[in-house]
């Protein structure tokens, strides 16, 4: 049985970028991987999962033989009976073979959290901060680093201690982002703040991009600052709108309160939700008078 998947003849891909491909979601891959060892991508020095092309077309000829109605542990084994096994995988440089400074500045984030070496993950993002425009700091080495810290955390590859201090670092470098591009005579105000239990500011930053891109000032508050705090700022700011980010989904009951709170507290003013977690939270959201987004649009 043949997969007409088309791959990319060269490169490496993180897990995100296979389940596109394949149609097989990460957490399948992670899960076939624990229970059968297939797959077997590689790993980086920093512990995050890379697939060649050779893995990604075995991923694929397993998902049709599992759409054909064969269960997946049968699956793997004729996949790999069938004498396909994945190509000869390129040595990834590791803190035994390379300094952080031979990696790119992602790898570099990654290694120097997990060591920890807060002085590397310093460097590493003044390094960052000279690339070019905010958005392509953000987009290059910011978003990319704390999606991976949060997979390899919620993996249990990286202690909460490593974790937090990496996204504090990460944290930092966010404000700073969302200083600069502020217009220079603001026609309104966009009011930022992560959820009242949250620290995870990083979310913010496309909703402060475009923010500044209309002319609006954004105005970051502190991590956990509470839902009536919030509706102060936004009052005494007239803020044009409020925007909360929402990184970790509490309970539904605790989410349901914190979204009331927090919609009762900056009513009548539009308000928004962004974040890993607003999939998971976006009926309790709408549901509390909130709009989710990604960050490119604005509703107002």
């Amino acid at each position: 049985m043949q997969s007409p998947l088309k791959v990319p003849q060269k490169g490496r891909f993180r897990i995100q970028s296979v389940a596109e491909m394949t149609g097989v979601p990460a957490s399948t891959l992670r899960a076939w991987e624990q229970r059968y060892g297939f797959p077997s991508p590689e790993r980086t020095a920093s512990a995050y999962r890379v697939y060649s092309k050779a893995d990604i077309e075995l991923i694929a000829a397993v998902r049709a033989r599992c759409d054909g109605g064969m269960a997946p542990a049968e699956a793997v084994a004729e996949v790999l009976e069938a004498g396909a096994t994945p190509a000869p995988k390129t040595p990834t440089p590791t803190l035994a073979s390379a300094t952080t400074a031979d990696l790119p500045l992602v790898e570099r984030m990654l290694v120097a959290a997990h060591a920890p070496d807060p002085t590397a993950l310093d460097e590493a993002i003044r390094s960052a901060l000279m690339l070019g425009s905010p958005t392509t700091v953000y987009e290059a080495v910011l978003r990319p680093s704390w999606a991976t810290l949060r997979e390899q955390w919620a993996l249990g590859d990286l202690d909460s201690g490593r974790a937090r201090l990496a996204l504090e670092v990460l944290n930092h470098a966010a404000r700073d982002l969302m200083r600069l591009g502020q217009p220079g005579t603001p026609t309104g105000t966009v009011l930022l703040a992560p959820l009242p239990d949250e620290d995870d500011v990083i979310p913010l930053v496309p909703i402060a991009f475009a923010a500044h891109s209309r002319s609006l000032r954004s105005v970051l508050l502190a991590p956990r600052t509470s839902a009536a705090s919030i509706g102060e700022a936004a009052e005494r700011l007239d803020a044009t709108l409020v925007a909360i980010a929402a990184s970790e989904a509490p309970p539904t009951r605790r989410a349901r309160e914190v979204f009331d709170d927090i919609a009762s507290r900056v009513s009548p003013r539009p308000w928004v939700a962004c974040g890993p977690a607003t999939d998971t939270l976006r009926t309790v959201i709408e549901r509390c008078g909130g709009t989710v987004v990604d960050g490119t649009t604005l509703p107002v």
